[in-house]
């Protein structure tokens, strides 16, 4: 472990899931994109040919996955695709959760500003982070 003291090597892990929610939203948005360019792209013959522009997003999303955690994508890709569609991860602002418009807790406010773990809504699930 070498020289660092437990408030620094604290103080990385919380830099390290801030940058990792910084990414998941970016791939969030970038999913959000990607929906929009599927709906607009697709042929109309039914098939489900993808054509060049939705190529080269599928290899542009591969690059932004693999600078995620796994565990955390795996959490991502499991919200996407359930009951919650849309944003999996959502800003508080005003101690009120963006995805479902409910009251966050003032612990789990709490837990948000301490930044060591990941938190999600009590109400939607959804993974929450401070603006």
């Amino acid at each position: 472990m070498g020289n660092k003291t437990k408030t620094h090597i604290e103080a990385e892990d919380t830099m390290v899931l801030s940058e990792q929610l910084r990414k998941l939203s970016k791939l969030q948005t970038f999913d959000n994109r990607m929906d929009s360019l599927y709906a607009q792209g697709l042929p109309d013959d039914g098939s489900s040919r993808l054509g060049p522009k939705q190529k080269e997003f599928l290899r542009e999303r591969r690059t932004m996955v693999r600078k995620l955690d796994d565990g955390l994508v795996n959490r991502y890709e499991r919200m996407r695709s359930s009951r919650i569609r849309g944003n999996a991860i959502v800003p508080v602002v005003n101690d009120v959760c963006q995805g479902c418009h409910m009251a966050v807790t003032k612990s789990l406010i709490a837990e948000l500003l301490n930044g060591r773990s990941l938190v999600t809504c009590e109400h939607c699930g959804r993974i929450l982070y401070l603006e």
